[in-house]
């Protein structure tokens, strides 16, 4: 995130925040950027408590949406207009990460990212027969996709 210095990412999958706190940081330290995060309540928190770790000092950066990426996503990719990083990190089936990279593909600008955390290995073959990219290198269990 420092490095590349996006202005808009989504992540879908936010759970406590943890991953949502990094990227914030990083925004925070660039100095401009904002991220978009959408997630349900999972098993083991209410809705109050998905990202509950952000700091607020970083929340004016983020915009925390409640609901199924099902539904969010497309309307929120088509209000933004364009992401320069995706980061999936929602329900882990092959079927929802083709489904939420197939919806944010086309928003994503040449030299953009699309990333999967805790990819299951089985599944890169299939993705990279759907999903058209310039390189994709795995780092452990996240898969980074560079348009």
């Amino acid at each position: 995130m420092r490095k590349i210095k996006p202005k808009v990412v989504v992540e879908t999958g936010v759970s406590f925040g943890v991953t949502s706190s990094f990227i914030l940081q990083a925004m925070e330290d660039n100095g401009f950027g904002t991220l978009y995060s959408i997630d349900l309540p999972f098993e083991f928190a209410t809705k109050e408590e998905v990202g509950i770790i952000v700091p607020k000092r970083l929340r004016h950066r983020w915009e925390l949406i409640i609901g199924d990426s099902r539904i969010i996503l497309p309307k929120l990719l088509a209000e933004l207009g364009h992401v320069d990083i995706f980061l999936h990190d929602s329900l882990h089936t092959l079927e929802h990460i083709l489904f939420e990279l197939k919806e944010s593909y086309n928003y994503i600008p040449k030299g953009g990212f699309l990333i999967v955390d805790d990819i299951n290995v089985d599944w890169i073959k299939k993705i990279n027969q759907e999903i058209k990219t310039e390189k994709s290198e795995l780092f452990y269990d996240l898969l980074v996709l560079k348009k």
